[in-house]
């Protein structure tokens, strides 16, 4: 009989029967697995990835280490990250010395163990922390999807952090779309799928350890695109676009694709303070229908405009990856096909070679890191142990000159490339002249959004709101000379209150107590097994693993699976599959 947290007994046995691994029991697997965690990182498949203050952090997914035993994908106990206050290399494998990790204890919450053997979850951040959130987590909908692994990166300790609001890690929650704004404590993860479509979008707020799912009027069913925070308005608002649209299934064709892909002029935007959902038609050189990419964000000097940079992707008309680079104009809202320098990777030979299913960040608005991701040509893999100098685990493109860099340099300055500023106006430190979209703004609250860049640090509490954004607020003279009297009376009152507050409160986390964290021990697992995952293939070999655009194969392969079909032309390099995707619009 399964234990009530079956997450331990998964991963064990999956490990344990594991090509590459000898069966035993879960101690023994589990001491193999580590022992194999050393040297240079040669690929990583579908971590779950994120920035906190100077240091990009991964766990989770499928990794390849040059001196392993084995030259076949692993799962890992680790979770892994680069200090970007170091200057290193890019142009070979990611070197063990500046590889740091830190064993993930199987103990610290019921869901940790199928958190590291899958992929597609996200983590949700505050200044110090970092919070395992989905991707294959819980098989149950109870109260052990209220858990969360945490991981403080000063104290580098691990803790169970139970959070209140209801069990929203929605089961398999997977591939769904993150954004983090650390310094209001606060985390979303929207849509997602695995056995069905996951409604509305999860929002995490560290101060009390609490979250709600916010289902507002206007959100949008994506999973495999993209979600990005830009600092504009009250408290910020985050920006979605490509990947799938779930509400809509898709025609029947040769590929199994399930969902229709959201057309990439279609721009989700969600203001904070309001939590209402916004649509932008975005024009210019737009991308083709298309998933599996990454993106990240860069702000001009002046804050007057926002690049948010798209990486690569994946055509399921076409079969196809991609080695594309874009970026999304904001506020203009103009899409732009960048001609991009040293991409070691580009084969105009064979220009359907690209890169999907990778991560990335921006650092100090001037580097594109990009993480790990399958390389392909059609459905052949061409990433591995062999190949990995070639198709490198870690890459990074300067957003100024948009050249790739043979090695990372922590202290860029960004300005703004001419390739955007020859579209939006202005020069390397802003000025954009076009500061709305082709023809104007579809509601005028969106005007007020994108007229003020963030000087706001309160923290929103966990409460629904409704669909109309805050009321304009008329003054005149009496209610001035009142407000300053009372406002005084305010400030006498503040001051008491935060003096109260700083010596009563302790910050909430909703520790889970040893007791509780007792009853999920191995020696509770039980002695049985299940089947392992495929591995991936070889370079060479075709195949077509499951993925959420597609209907499931008779068993489940290695994470490599489909999307749309991009219609762009680029200078040199053809974009256009075999067939289009049909349009939404």
């Amino acid at each position: 009989m399964l234990s009530r947290y079956p997450s331990l007994f998964l991963l064990s046995a999956l490990i344990s029967f594991a090509p590459g691994y000898t069966s035993g029991n879960a101690e023994e697997s589990l001491n193999e697995l580590v022992s194999r965690d050393v040297g240079d990182l040669c690929t990583v498949v579908t971590p779950r990835t994120t920035l906190l203050g100077d240091r990009i952090f991964f766990m989770s997914g499928d990794y390849t280490f040059l001196s392993s035993s084995s030259t076949k994908p692993i799962k890992t106990q680790s979770l892994y990250w680069l200090d970007l206050n170091d200057t290193f290399a890019v142009d070979s494998t990611i070197p063990a010395p500046i590889l740091r990790s830190t064993q993930v204890p199987l103990d610290v919450s019921p869901n940790i163990g199928l958190q590291l053997n899958g992929s597609g979850g996200s983590f949700f951040t505050d200044n110090d922390t970092l919070y395992a959130y989905s991707g294959f987590a819980a098989l149950t909908d109870d109260e052990s999807n209220n858990i969360l692994p945490s991981y403080n990166i000063n104290t580098g300790k691990w803790k169970a952090v139970s959070v209140v609001g209801g069990n929203l890690q929605f089961g398999d929650r997977y591939k769904g779309l993150s954004a983090e704004v650390p310094e209001l404590g606060l985390s979303y993860y929207l849509g997602g799928d695995f056995n069905s479509p996951t409604p509305g979008m999860t929002r995490f707020n560290s101060s009390d350890a609490s979250w709600v799912n916010q289902t507002t009027s206007g959100v949008p069913n994506i999973l495999s695109g993209a979600m990005v925070h830009i600092p504009v308005g009250d408290q910020g608002i985050l920006v979605a676009f490509g990947g799938y649209n779930t509400a809509i299934k898709a025609q029947p064709n040769p590929n199994g694709q399930i969902y229709e892909l959201a057309p990439m002029n279609q721009i989700y935007v969600y203001d904070i303070r309001s939590s209402n959902w916004y649509t932008v038609t975005a024009t210019g050189k737009i991308p083709g229908g298309t998933s599996d990419f990454c993106a990240a964000v860069s702000a001009s000097p002046d804050k007057s405009s926002f690049q948010i940079t798209m990486y690569g992707g994946w055509a399921i008309s076409g079969q196809r990856a991609y080695e594309d680079t874009y970026v999304l104009a904001v506020p203009s809202f103009r899409w732009i096909k960048i001609q991009d320098n040293s991409n070691t990777e580009y084969q105009p030979s064979t220009p359907q070679i690209g890169r999907r299913a990778h991560k990335c960040v921006m650092w100090q608005d001037s580097q594109l890191v990009v993480i790990g991701g399958i390389v392909q040509n059609g459905i052949t893999q061409l990433n591995n142990a062999s190949t990995c100098r070639v198709y490198l685990p870690l890459r990074v493109l300067d957003t100024s000159t948009f050249t790739w860099q043979a090695q990372f340099e922590p202290g860029k300055k960004y300005s703004v490339p001419s390739q955007i500023y020859s579209v939006v106006g202005g020069n390397s430190g802003g000025k954009a002249n076009l500061t709305q979209p082709d023809g104007g703004w579809p509601d005028p609250y969106l005007k007020t959004i994108f007229s003020k860049t963030v000087t706001s640090s309160s923290v929103p509490s966990n409460t629904t709101a409704g669909t109309s954004p805050p009321p304009t607020k008329k003054s005149n003279a009496g209610a001035i000379a009142g407000g300053v009297v009372g406002g005084l009376a305010a400030i006498a009152l503040i001051g008491l209150a935060l003096t109260w507050f700083l010596r009563h409160r302790s910050r909430p986390q909703n520790v889970v107590t040893e007791e509780e964290v007792g009853s999920w021990r191995k020696s509770e697992l039980p002695g049985s097994a299940v089947e392992a995952r495929g591995e991936a293939s070889p370079v060479g070999k075709k195949y077509e693993p499951y993925e959420i655009g597609r209907e499931p194969e008779p068993e489940t392969r290695f994470e490599l699976a489909g999307d749309s079909g991009a219609s762009e032309m680029a200078a040199g390099r053809p974009r256009t599959p075999p067939k289009v995707a049909p349009s939404l619009t």
